[in-house]
């Protein structure tokens, strides 16, 4: 069983396809795309918003074995509920959402809490768990490792 992990940012969104149980968990796509930067020519949000759907519709075909989709929401506070990131991030797992309702897979929602780790800790758990990819490494990148392996199967 796959499972695709998501972390969404203004500027782009890090995923992460595992495979496997939590005794042995392969990270599918450490070496290859794991990176959705927005095209620069794209300004407001329902042109993001369009692209992104056209991608994850992508990733969905190539990686046929994906059964579940894990989402890694921020740690809302009231004041990034009510800022333009936050407010885009919502919007782009909404996304996310509805391209995986078309697609009839398991989706979840979560926060570090439900995963097992945090904000600070983050980088090491999805390393000690999967590895890390060989660039482009960052937070958002190991929230999108850490949020996939918490759907993988024990």
């Amino acid at each position: 069983m796959q499972v695709l992990g998501i972390r969404a940012a203004p500027k782009e969104v890090r995923y992460a396809i595992l495979e496997g149980n939590q005794d042995e968990v392969r990270f599918v796509n450490a070496d290859d795309e794991n990176r959705l930067r927005f095209p620069l020519q794209l300004k407001n949000p329902e042109e993001k918003i369009h692209w992104l759907y056209q991608e994850f519709v992508r990733i969905l075909k190539l990686h046929p074995k994906i059964e579940r989709i894990a989402i890694k929401e921020p740690e809302f506070t009231n004041q990034a509920r009510s800022s333009r990131s936050g407010r885009e991030i919502a919007y782009y797992n909404g996304v996310i959402l509805l391209v995986a309702a078309k697609c009839g897979k398991y989706v979840r929602i979560t926060q570090y809490k439900s995963i097992g780790t945090k904000y600070s800790q983050v980088s090491e758990f999805a390393t000690e768990k999967v590895g890390c990819t060989k660039s482009n490494w960052n937070r958002q990148m190991a929230d999108a490792v850490a949020v996939a392996w918490s759907e993988i199967p024990s």
